[in-house]
């Protein structure tokens, strides 16, 4: 079944085998890149049958407030979250219940959101707004390495590596 999820102005189809089609990262008019309302964000996951939404807007859960109290009417769940703009980079919290303060190291922001019983996640961890930046893969292998709960969901090369070392 295809997931539709929006990227600026286009929605890109992604084949999934699943019960539960989700957009797992998306803004609204609260993140400047975007120009969706949160009501037209929540009518369109609907029309695409869409069934959960992780609004993530940079720096403010304010468009993921709006999103999911109107959620119920439209029969999508909205997962609240953020894409905090760390000092090295953003890292995005799910399941929070304030705003996380923008400018903070990655150590401190992760601890914030989790502070918050939420989940740190890297978005685009590899790109020049990445917290592990456009060479950042060693990085990335140095953090799992040291039980950070990290984990690689595009770098194949990276969880091969991880496997054998860990016996697997």
């Amino acid at each position: 079944m295809p997931l539709i999820y929006p990227r600026q102005s286009a929605f890109i189809r992604v084949q999934i085998s699943s019960m539960l089609r989700v957009e797992f990262h998306c803004h609204t008019i609260y993140s400047k890149d975007s120009l969706l309302k949160p009501e037209k964000l929540v009518a369109l996951a609907q029309a695409r049958g869409i069934d959960r939404l992780v609004v993530t807007d940079h720096n403010t859960i304010e468009g993921a407030l709006r999103a999911q109290s109107i959620s119920e009417e439209y029969g999508i769940e909205v997962v609240i979250g953020e894409e905090v703009s760390s000092r090295e980079g953003h890292v995005i919290g799910l399941y929070l219940q304030d705003d996380i303060l923008p400018g903070m190291s990655a150590t401190d922001t992760i601890q914030a959101i989790e502070e918050q019983g939420g989940i740190a996640v890297i978005p685009h961890p590899f790109s020049n707004k990445g917290v592990f930046g456009p060479r950042g893969r060693g990085l990335f292998a140095a953090a799992a390495a040291e039980g950070a709960g990290i984990r690689s969901c595009g770098s194949r090369r990276w969880s091969t590596t991880r496997r054998s070392q860990a016996g697997g």
